[in-house]
């Protein structure tokens, strides 16, 4: 059997830790997870939590971006964009968006950075800088519906990202039955709107 590489095992570790810290975090809010309950979870030393994060919040930060960039990959593959063509799967779509009500850990660490972020004025130059990365790639990728639909939306890309992830976050936080059926509504009606923009005198 082969053995590992130092890099496999380091990405091992973080995993472990990652997973450690989700289950903290659900269970008892990012401000009464320590270090040592999250290291202690994943069954390593404190060492090996300083190897991988500067603090608590480099740990959040990461583990966000992670959870944000597979929900990105998850969305683009379901949809099998064809940039040539403009043609995107109607059914990957459709089955991603119904299962979107299974995002929970990835709404509350976002609200619990949010939070982080009105208190902390550094946090928050981290927390919008992860934002606006993450609002510039989901964008592009809800874009490429509207232009399978034929139509340019009028909205910039990051603007779409904020609609898509405040009707997320709002209809998971309120514990809607199926939210992805909303999202849906919403999203077409807005490319309903581009096809048949109102007329102003």
């Amino acid at each position: 059997m082969q053995r590992k590489t130092r890099t496999q095992q380091q990405q091992e570790t973080k995993e472990m830790l990652f997973a450690a810290a989700i289950e903290q975090i659900m269970k008892f809010g990012f401000d009464k997870t320590s270090i040592n309950s999250i290291s202690e979870g994943a069954g390593f030393s404190k060492g090996a939590f300083f190897s991988n994060f500067k603090n608590k919040y480099d740990l959040l930060l990461q583990l966000t971006d992670k959870l944000k960039s597979e929900e990105r990959f998850n969305l683009k593959s379901a949809l099998a964009i064809d940039n040539e063509n403009s043609t995107i799967s109607i059914n990957g779509l459709n089955s991603y968006v119904d299962q979107i009500k299974n995002n929970t850990i990835c709404v509350i660490l976002d609200i619990e950075m949010q939070l982080i972020a009105s208190r902390d004025q550094n946090f928050k130059q981290y927390y919008d800088q992860l934002q606006r990365e993450n609002n510039k790639s989901l964008g592009e990728i809800i874009c490429s519906v509207f232009k399978s639909e034929g139509v340019q939306p009028s909205l910039p890309n990051e603007s779409l990202a904020q609609i898509f992830i405040a009707l997320t976050e709002g209809l998971i936080l309120q514990n809607a039955s199926n939210p992805g059926e909303q999202i849906k509504y919403v999203l077409y009606a807005l490319i309903e709107k581009e096809k048949n923009p109102i007329q102003t005198l």
